[in-house]
């Protein structure tokens, strides 16, 4: 891409260049696994059947539930006594609480009946109300196990679960809501357990000794505050002319008389100055907005994947698999490359990215100094494409 761009995008590596990388990769790692220790205990027990938490049924009867239960009693209670006399009014009534025990019985039912299980290749789902529907998710074909929390949630206790696979457009499964606890039971022992599948028969009857996890990217408050500015979207501009092409005819009377009369000229400045007001504050929201989604990012590396946590008010975690990475790239726009910084993204196979996003493309560091981004990549890559022949740089 040209640098006279407005964003550019470097190429750090693709798995589609050589498509053994992956099983040499695997390959070479089988090298240099010790022979393993005996143990009475059995890795695969994962505890049986579990529920969801149990804080489930309340949260989501007071996020879905009522709202429909305030429209009810003041529009259709009203409705009916005026159209049916005090007897409509008392049927309203009585009808409301009809649905709000109907409301609050179906989601303990959906409670009770909702069961999930990890074993040791698969993830089994049994779930529904009326009609019983059951799943197995193989663990080999789960890509991410990512972790959200709102607010709300995070006061509670309690964390949505989402299951990612190869292939999939779009997350395969979700979990909401169990502990916090329990969601980082599910996605260490989730990564453990995959991984454990696609060992080789050799390494099956030994038992690797696993690496502490390494943390090899924490943003800084400078680097956040950057983020901050470079992250304002200037693409609020058309907003603001969209808007002014609604509101400002009227705006323009009504303010007419104190801005624009024959013998005040502020009212020759006060346009300009409110559109370029407008655009600034509108640009700094959206990079304080990116600013809260990556604060306390940090990413650590594991002897097979990656780990990331980020948020202010709402809170993500998620995994990389280091063998399901297919591209690494730099990203910078035109005031971060002026500034020397860039972000690092790495994309993997089949994974829908987090948040909602399409691709599997994920951000492994928002922002940093481009000679640290291009350090981290290399590093990132050599773990994931170790026998991979790359030129001298």
């Amino acid at each position: 891409m040209s640098e006279d761009a407005s964003d550019r995008e470097e190429w750090l590596g693709d798995a589609g260049e050589n498509g053994d990388a992956t099983e040499d990769a695997g390959a070479a790692d089988d090298a240099g696994v010790p022979e393993d220790v005996e143990s009475t205990d059995d890795p695969t027990d994962t505890g049986g059947p579990r529920r969801l938490h149990i804080l489930t049924v309340p949260y989501r009867i007071a996020r879905q539930g009522v709202g429909i239960v305030v429209f009810l009693f003041f529009v259709g209670v009203p409705g009916l006594t005026g159209a049916l006399g005090s007897e409509g009014g008392l049927l309203g009534l009585v009808g409301i609480v009809a649905f709000a025990s109907l409301f609050v019985g179906y989601f303990f039912a959906y409670y009770r009946r909702y069961e999930y299980e990890l074993t040791a290749d698969t993830f089994d789902i049994r779930s529904g109300v009326l009609s019983r529907r059951e799943r197995e998710i193989p663990l080999r074909r789960i890509q991410n196990v990512d972790i959200s929390q709102s607010v709300t949630q995070r006061i509670l206790g309690i964390a949505s679960v989402s299951l990612e696979t190869a292939g999939g457009g779009e997350t395969e499964a979700q979990l909401q809501y169990v502990g916090e606890d329990e969601a980082e039971r599910l996605q260490s022992e989730g990564s453990r357990l995959r991984q454990a599948t696609e060992a080789s028969p050799g390494d099956a009857d030994a038992e690797a000794v696993e690496a502490p996890a390494e943390t090899v990217f924490a943003i800084s408050e400078r680097e956040l505050g950057v983020l901050t500015l470079v992250s304002t979207d200037f693409r609020v501009v058309s907003l603001i002319f969209f808007a002014g092409s609604i509101f400002g005819p009227s705006a323009f009377d009504r303010f007419q008389p104190v801005f624009f009369g024959p013998e005040n000229v502020l009212g020759v400045l006060f346009g300009p100055i409110a559109a370029i007001a407008s655009i600034v504050v509108l640009g700094v929201f959206a990079g304080a907005v990116s600013a809260a989604r990556y604060y306390g990012f940090t990413l650590t590396r594991g002897e097979e994947e990656l780990r990331y946590e980020r948020g202010l008010l709402q809170k993500y975690s998620g995994t990389i698999p280091l063998s399901k990475v297919q591209t690494i790239s730099m990203r910078e726009n035109v005031i971060a490359r002026r500034l020397g910084y860039a972000a690092l993204h790495i994309e993997t196979a089949g994974a829908v990215a987090s948040g909602g996003g399409g691709g599997g493309s994920q951000s492994a560091v928002p922002l940093a100094e481009r000679d640290r981004v291009r350090k981290l990549a290399r590093s990132i890559r050599s773990r994931a494409w170790c026998s991979f022949p790359w030129p001298p740089t």
